[in-house]
């Protein structure tokens, strides 16, 4: 009774999510009221990813009230604080026998093992199979990781919005390959397809389906595989049942788990649709065949990148939100009982296949431009120096010397080689760890 009872409540919630997604639709039609588009709309002018995000359109109207810490702060104590009150009201904090559970713990969990490397220690027995809320070490981790990335989101998608806006008015972007009616129409086109109906409704509605999946799973086949190093089947199942959010045990737990895991799927979810969305703008801009370059890289530019230095702050924040993904990831499987990580297939391939895409294809579309931009005015530099040589003009020929010296200080890559690799080993960190539990739960046995 209960898994049905839960699920009427996600479909309760999910009306009200579809009610807010079919506004959108009277946005754009003007049948909306000013107050909504003044308060939960973004007023920036230009291309806006999250225009019609009431979220973000509340931090994006006052900056200056949400700097970083204040809003990790503030997603921390949404994500984990009412989860405590909760717990802790419904008598599911903490048990009894935490302690002596905590201590095989920090022997079995994944993580746990990494800092506590003991080879006399064994286990002769389970731990109990109850899971309140401070030992549910997967939903702490992924509350504090969410609310990183949710802060990151803020940046990188307002950073994405300004980009080409701030390339064009800057000059970087080479008015003959990109013509103004190429500029407006690129941003009216890209407006659209950030904000269209179906990238937010889709994410809202897998969003829905994966909470019902995850809370499926938790009931009928258990949890915490992780936590099971004896590997008793019944051991999983009972970790299930007496879940600190199973809905059999609380109703307002299992309400509040609910909404937090579906805001959570959509913003990953969304964050990759608008990866994908940015790489193809990106391809649509930067990979166009021309005689010239797309950008003109500046050797006086404040940002000492030639103009561009915005882009390479979208890349490392990108960066930074795949290694935050692959770690949730590592989490979630942790938690899945033995026996379902196909369930967890779609996210391998968005973390394996897809999120590598952002990365390296914006990184390749952009160091060629860079390296095709330094090319044409270090050959368009040195045809006027010998110009001015041949006029004999002094001053002229001091300027041109500078310019060329300064053009060689650029950089010829977007991102240097340490912090490519510094990337690829922290996006191996997750893999390692993942394959260590692997032979230590099935390969020495």
């Amino acid at each position: 009774m209960w898994f049905y009872l839960s699920v009427a409540a996600v479909g309760i919630l999910s009306g009200i999510l579809s009610f807010f997604a079919t506004e959108l639709i009277w946005v754009r039609r003007g049948l909306i009221s000013r107050w909504y588009l003044r308060h939960f709309s973004i007023t920036m002018p230009g291309l806006c990813v999250f225009r019609f995000d009431p979220l973000f359109a509340l931090v994006g109207n006052s900056p200056e009230r949400c700097k970083n810490i204040c809003l990790f702060f503030m997603y921390a104590v949404a994500f984990v604080v009412p989860k405590i009150l909760i717990s802790y009201e419904s008598g599911r904090l903490i048990s009894e026998t935490f302690y002596q559970d905590f201590s095989i713990d920090l022997h079995t969990f994944p993580i746990f093992r990494v800092f506590t490397k003991d080879t006399s220690f064994s286990v002769q027995s389970s731990s109990s199979p109850y899971i309140p809320y401070v030992r549910d070490y997967v939903d702490i981790g992924l509350s504090f990781l969410m609310a990183a990335h949710m802060v990151l989101l803020h940046s990188k998608w307002k950073n994405i919005s300004r980009a080409l806006s701030e390339l064009w008015e800057g000059g970087v972007l080479n008015r003959n390959v990109i013509t103004p009616e190429q500029y407006q129409g690129t941003i009216v086109k890209y407006e659209r397809r950030f904000n269209s109906i179906l990238s937010y409704l889709l994410p809202l509605l897998f969003s829905l389906a994966g909470c019902v999946m995850f809370f499926w799973v938790f009931d009928r086949l258990g949890m915490y595989s992780s936590l099971n190093p004896t590997g008793q089947p019944s051991w999983e199942l009972q970790a299930g049942k007496r879940w600190w959010a199973h809905p059999g045990t609380g109703v307002a737990s299992s309400i509040f788990q609910a909404c937090w895991l579906i805001f959570v799927l959509y913003y990953m979810l969304r964050h990759n649709v608008v990866g994908c969305l940015a790489v193809v703008m990106g391809r649509d801009i930067l990979g166009g065949k021309s005689n010239e370059p797309v950008f003109l890289l500046d050797p006086d530019h404040p940002d000492k990148f030639g103009g561009i230095n915005l882009l390479r702050v979208i890349m490392l924040q990108v960066a930074a939100s795949v290694l935050i993904m692959g770690f949730c990831l590592l989490l979630t499987y942790y938690i899945m009982p033995t026996g379902t990580a196909r369930l967890l297939i779609p996210f391998f391939l968005i973390f394996f296949i897809l999120n590598p895409v952002y990365i390296f294809v914006p990184i390749m579309l952009v160091n060629g431009q860079i390296r095709s931009s330094k090319i044409h005015r270090t050959r368009s530099l040195r045809e006027n120096l010998t110009c001015a040589e041949q006029a004999n003009d002094g001053a002229q020929i001091v300027r041109l010397k500078w310019d060329l010296s300064q053009l060689e200080k650029l950089p010829t890559d977007l991102l240097s080689i340490r912090q490519i690799i510094s990337f690829v080993v922290l996006y191996l960190i997750p893999i390692i760890l993942f394959l260590d539990w692997i032979q230590q739960k099935f390969a020495l046995k």
